[in-house]
């Protein structure tokens, strides 16, 4: 539920002065200008609970606005939890913006109802209501940068809190002082090199004491949230236990030494980071709408380190922060490439997921970009995709098309055909000899070729003999064999050719082998999925089986020495879902 917009005009009313306590000031000061937090012109929106931390903030930004040359806009979101007391809060903020002279945009928002229909707890469904509202006042009205009120007490309890849960260097490093609006907590960076509205911490080096003195001597009354005081909650307990233990019995100054860590772990972990992200390029294979592929091999061809790294990284694609993603859940996709079967799956936090598949290593050319025909190759390789929504059954019924080279019909040709996407069972197409044949269910092209032979050179009678595959004339020496093409002795065939789909009890008798193998062990032999099968394209001369497209060729009609008329037969992705 929302509230309407509170408007109040510019300029300086009575009862507060642009005056501040110097020290906090400087600091505030340096902190901006040492992360670059703003720029002349820039229209910062103040995230303003109306409790300590964000009065203060609101207060020394607008002190030093005219200095920084930024312009402010105050944004407050009520989360609907603490009845009276929750419309007080929004009150006080409204009442204190128009006496700054500033303008305010109040809302509310049901966070009980949100966390019950997403199933997430309270202190994570307030959060992303407070984020989404910041990301819609932002657009609202401008706002290049978001201010928050986070200060070093905060990033001391975060690291205690993801040590005592577990976590890596990332995590070790805190609250980023400076990250884009539409991210997780993870990484920092230079605000001039953010697209769109940037988080900015002011406050991230002040510790509250501070705070809390700034308030007093600049009479600011903030608000107190009597649930920050409840010890129910995890951050409540470091927050007024841990923590006050820790500077009585071990250092007084614990925040501020934790908080100086945290910087020198975040910088360490930026760079080791940006290392990774250069090796990442060849383990991450694809991108699907919703995430990612990785290679398997090259994964675990990697050290734990950057195998750990590499995890993260493809589940941030799908939108998981810092905080979301534990050291288990990293394990347990690591776990799943190493000793998963392929089609095993593992689910992760917030409808996530990760699962082993295989994949043609090599797609087939041609097509558009938005999906690719018919990526039939050899060898398969295992890949871990991430996705997102219902997990995954073991038999896949789609795989990720897009950017991805996949094995499905390509979109494009799938909704050109009467039959709808991926209509591929119980076709039959008549080949054209020599010409080509449009296969409308599948989005190919089958091209055939017919052409006198032409030797090779020394050797040729052996290659010829063993691969079936021969130059022709005014060709240089024979080509290397494509998985998408395919030769044969075209006199040693009968008068008609067609390609269909498998069928029930289809046999053949693969290239170089004796006897005849079912289709069936043919595809599970070669790692075919399920789904994929009845889309694999069959060519066949009467009841003989001449080539299974891209996984094997027959023995029949092979080419030799004594061919004279060879006939090539080549696949193509269809231009736009018809031929070119």
């Amino acid at each position: 539920m929302r509230g309407g917009s509170m408007e109040h005009p510019r300029g300086v009313r009575s009862g507060v002065a642009r005056t501040g306590v110097t020290g906090l000031i400087d600091k505030v000061r340096a902190t901006i200008q040492k992360y670059e937090m703003t720029r002349p012109g820039d229209r910062v929106l103040v995230g303003v609970s109306g409790g300590p931390d964000s009065v203060a903030l609101l207060h020394v930004l607008w002190v030093l606005s005219e200095e920084l040359g930024i312009v402010l806009h105050v944004a407050h979101l009520n989360h609907m939890l603490r009845g009276e007391a929750a419309d007080e809060d929004a009150a006080y903020v409204s009442d204190l913006a128009g006496r700054l002279g500033l303008p305010v945009t109040v809302e509310s928002r049901d966070v009980a109802a949100i966390a019950r229909e997403e199933r997430v707890s309270l202190e994570l469904a307030a959060r992303e209501a407070r984020y989404e509202f910041y990301r819609e006042v932002a657009r609202s009205t401008g706002a290049t940068r978001v201010a928050l009120g986070h200060h070093a007490g905060d990033q001391a309890e975060t690291v205690l809190l993801r040590l005592l849960r577990g976590t890596g260097t990332t995590g070790l490093g805190g609250i980023p002082p400076v990250r884009p609006l539409g991210t997780g907590e993870a990484g920092a960076g230079n605000s001039k090199d953010k697209e769109g509205p940037v988080i900015i911490r002011p406050l991230i080096g002040v510790p509250r004491r501070e705070i809390e003195a700034y308030c007093v001597d600049n009479h600011l009354s903030p608000r107190v949230d009597a649930s920050n005081l409840a010890p129910v909650y995890a951050r409540n307990r470091v927050r007024h236990e841990l923590i006050p233990l820790l500077e009585r019995r071990f250092n007084p100054r614990i925040v501020e030494s934790i908080a100086r860590t945290a910087e020198l772990v975040r910088e360490d972990d930026a760079f080791i980071s940006g290392e990774v992200r250069r090796r990442m390029g060849h383990i991450i294979i694809g991108k699907s709408p919703g995430g990612a592929l990785l290679s398997v091999t090259r994964l675990l061809a990697e050290p734990v380190a950057v195998q750990r790294r590499v995890v993260r990284e493809a589940i941030a694609l799908l939108g998981l922060g810092v905080e979301d993603v534990g050291f288990e859940h990293v394990e347990t996709v690591l776990e799943l490439a190493r000793e998963g079967s392929p089609g095993a799956a593992a689910s992760l936090p917030r409808g996530i997921w990760a699962r082993k598949a295989y994949r043609p290593a090599k797609p087939l050319e041609g097509g558009d970009r938005q999906g690719v025909s018919l990526a039939i190759g050899s060898p398969v390789e295992l890949i871990l995709e991430f996705g997102s929504g219902p997990a995954p059954v073991p038999e896949p019924e789609r795989w990720p098309s897009g950017e991805t080279e996949a094995w499905a019909a390509s979109e494009s040709a799938a909704r050109s055909h009467p039959g709808g996407p991926l209509a591929a069972r119980g076709f039959e197409h008549t080949l054209n000899v020599p010409g080509t044949t449009f296969v409308p269910e599948l989005g190919l092209i089958i091209d055939a070729e017919v052409f006198e032979t032409k030797r090779c050179g020394r050797g040729e009678d052996a290659r010829v003999g063993r691969v079936g595959h021969v130059g022709r004339a005014g060709a240089g020496p024979c080509p290397e064999p494509d998985p998408h093409e395919a030769f044969f002795d075209l006199d040693a065939l009968g008068p008609s050719l067609a390609v269909r789909t498998r069928r029930e009890g289809d046999r053949i008798r693969p290239f170089g082998m004796e006897g005849h193998k079912k289709l069936k062990d043919l595809f599970i032999d070669d790692k075919i999925p399920r789904n994929i099968r009845d889309r694999v394209p069959v060519i066949v001369a009467g009841k003989d089986i001449l080539w299974v497209v891209g996984v094997k060729r027959s023995d029949l009609a092979r080419v030799s020495p004594s061919t004279r008329r060879v006939l090539r037969l080549a696949v193509r992705a269809a231009e736009h879902g018809g031929p070119g």
